[in-house]
């Protein structure tokens, strides 16, 4: 309601002015009110060529261009002072009327104005103008340049490699939060914010070549990113997360002293308000959260289910992707030559991050993939390399409640919301559903004495809005991913992974891998 009572207090008042200028002008006071049209007439006006307008479907780059359009406008009219075009501008719902209804305020053809010359500076900064425009519009609806930061999707990607992102497979979403800084995201390293949230966009994405399907590696905006942690060192980290692993260790430290476990909500109260305590915390809009890639593993209406560390979607047992890690203990009769290791891709984040207190090698958790397994199977001195399976962590897992004692290794079963599906809602459970209810669909959600209602009505069965997918990193126990935080809403997915266009690991540019550009997926 404010959003379309400022709307008539600023564009009305335009467009009385935009309607007295174009009489002026020569043409239809009518003109001025037709959307694209009135715009098209501004380029006539103004002498600029009438192609322009089509970057004004853009929403984001669309401020930039009207931005130019409307300060070429005032120029014709003698408004050509830094000062009359800023003001002009910045209160277009002031100036444009005031210099409509002036009478000392002509039109002067661009062929009548006084030609001056443009210096070097000023072609240089139309020049860059062209290409903010130009690269925003590719960046925003076409391809876009990612850089993988963790070890999160090895082998498949590693860190340093930087590759494209397809916007347009999945269907092109219109930019939600269009007043941004170009070429930026969300800034969330430094103090200060790259985007304004208002006005904001409802979800709208143009038809795709294709549906997100198994298999696909994707990018999508983090689920839970709507809330930040403004730190330095944890800006990539789940505030989420982090609070429920003290929630998990406060659990924990109940169960070793021999406790009753406390209600679920306890220890997750605790946890909040010790992260709360500790951290300034900021909120996102959904296209400004971190951009997560991941593997889609499971899409709408499918039931997936992990044992023992194999994944299972609708009951039949996934084929792992060449490059999927799996977390494996090693048990030799000692030291390992570990040249051979590296010479089979084995890296150091794969040993060490799993041994934070130092390698013991007569036994020690590594990352392999299955082809890596079996040659460490076969060197002298290897005793056994079996999976290592995780333990239950109720409050970390999803669906975060000790009702479902579910672990990375061993999950499910559980089935993927589909659009238009109706799902019952009971106290048990309503962990899976709560979190698309509240913050992906909207609705205010309330457990009254043993009841739940949806927007203050009682209810017992709910209808998703939107279909939703599960993400799971090839590198199964290094990815913070589905298991940990749940679904991804379709709003939230960006595109497809192209391709690999440049990579770089240790040794600066001789550590070049020239191998991986071009990579495609």
């Amino acid at each position: 309601m404010e959003f379309l009572v400022l709307c008539l207090l600023t564009l009305v008042p335009f467009h009385v002015g935009l309607w007295k200028l174009f009489q002026k002008a020569g043409r239809k006071g009518w003109e001025s009110v037709i959307p694209l049209y009135d715009l098209y007439v501004i380029q006539k006006l103004t002498g600029k060529p009438p192609y322009w307008i089509l970057a004004c479907i853009f929403p984001g780059i669309n401020l930039v261009v009207l931005y130019i359009i409307v300060k070429n406008l005032y120029g014709v009219f003698g408004k050509n002072s830094w000062l009359d075009k800023t003001l002009g501008v910045i209160l277009f719902f002031v100036f444009t009327p005031l210099w409509g209804f002036d009478p000392r305020v002509r039109f002067i053809p661009p062929h009548e104005r006084p030609v001056r010359p443009r210096s070097k500076l000023r072609e240089w900064i139309d020049s860059a103008v062209y290409a903010v425009v130009a690269v925003t519009i590719l960046k925003a609806y076409v391809l876009e340049a990612y850089k993988i930061p963790t070890s999160s999707m090895e082998e498949t990607m590693l860190i340093g490699d930087f590759l494209f992102v397809n916007k347009m497979s999945y269907g092109v979403r219109i930019p939600m939060t269009p007043l941004t800084i170009p070429f930026t995201h969300s800034m969330i390293r430094f103090p200060i914010r790259s985007f304004l949230e208002w006005p904001r966009i409802p979800y709208i994405r143009i038809p795709g070549q294709i549906s997100v399907k198994r298999g696909d590696i994707f990018v999508f905006n983090f689920p839970e990113g709507d809330t930040i942690l403004l730190d330095p060192f944890l800006y990539a980290h789940s505030y989420y997360d982090q609070a429920r692993k003290i929630a998990q260790q406060y659990r924990n430290n109940d169960i070793d002293a021999g406790l009753e476990p406390r209600p679920d909500e306890v220890y997750k109260s605790l946890g909040f308000e010790e992260i709360r305590r500790r951290y300034k915390l900021d909120n996102r809009p959904v296209d400004k959260r971190e951009n997560y890639i991941k593997r889609c593993v499971a899409v709408p209406g499918d039931v997936l289910e992990i044992r023992q560390g194999v994944l299972y979607v609708n009951g039949e047992k996934v084929s792992q992707p060449e490059g999927v890690e799996q977390t494996y203990r090693v048990k030799t009769t000692g030291v390992v030559d570990r040249r051979l290791w590296r010479k089979w891709g084995i890296t150091r984040e794969d040993l060490e991050e799993k041994n934070p207190h130092g390698v013991n090698y007569s036994s020690f958790i590594v990352n392999l993939t299955q082809a890596q397994k079996e040659k460490i199977r076969q060197l002298p001195g290897v005793l056994s390399v079996e999976p290592e399976i995780n333990p239950p962590m109720p409050l970390v897992i999803f669906p975060h409640s000790s009702r479902y004692n579910w672990s990375l290794d061993n999950f499910g079963p559980l089935r993927i919301p589909k659009k238009g599906e109706t799902v019952r809602l009971t106290l048990d459970s309503l962990c899976f559903w709560e979190r698309i209810i509240r913050h992906y669909e909207g609705h205010q959600l309330e457990v009254k004495d043993g009841k739940i209602f949806l927007d203050g009505v009682q209810s017992e069965s709910y209808t998703f809005k939107m279909n939703y997918y599960w993400a799971m990193g090839d590198n199964r126990h290094g990815s913070l991913d589905s298991r940990f935080w749940g679904f991804v809403p379709e709003d939230h997915v960006v595109g497809k992974a192209a391709f690999v266009f440049f990579s770089i690991g240790e040794g600066g540019l001789r550590g070049i891998r020239w191998r991986r550009m071009f990579t495609f997926f």
